[in-house]
């Protein structure tokens, strides 16, 4: 894995910043990627328009995404094999399956191809998975 920490100065909240990137060069993906059309936050807020007026930050981009029951199975995933434990993956799984109407059943299969593979590639993810059962 491949971690990247990018730091910029934030237009919006006049402070530097940062975003991190994780790259997985090792995960399976089970459902393919689909094309959205990313735009910014305040999109269609016309009280906040005039500041970034003409600015790049509007401009709507094309990128590759994952579909939300490959996410799904990632959260479900981590929440089984990480180390501690981050409640904000059950809000996640629970938003996810609310918004997008997906049942649990239905990436049941996936989800644990998911972590018998990641088990397999990563023995810390095992042990953490034996500890949780």
């Amino acid at each position: 894995m491949l971690t990247i920490f990018v730091w910029y100065q934030s237009e919006i909240e006049k402070k530097c910043t940062m975003i991190k990137i994780q790259v997985n060069f090792a995960e399976k993906i089970y459902y393919d990627s689909e094309t959205k059309n990313l735009s910014s936050m305040i999109e269609g807020d016309d009280s906040l328009k005039f500041i970034f007026e003409n600015h790049p930050y509007l401009k709507v981009l094309n990128c590759s995404t994952y579909k939300p029951e490959e996410i799904l199975c990632e959260k479900i995933r981590a929440i089984l094999t990480r180390r501690g434990i981050k409640e904000r993956d059950f809000l996640d799984v629970f938003l996810i399956c609310e918004k997008f109407a997906i049942k649990l059943e239905d990436v049941k299969d996936n989800t644990i191809a998911k972590i018998n593979y990641s088990t397999k590639m990563n023995g810390k993810y095992g042990d953490n998975l034996k500890e949780k059962l």
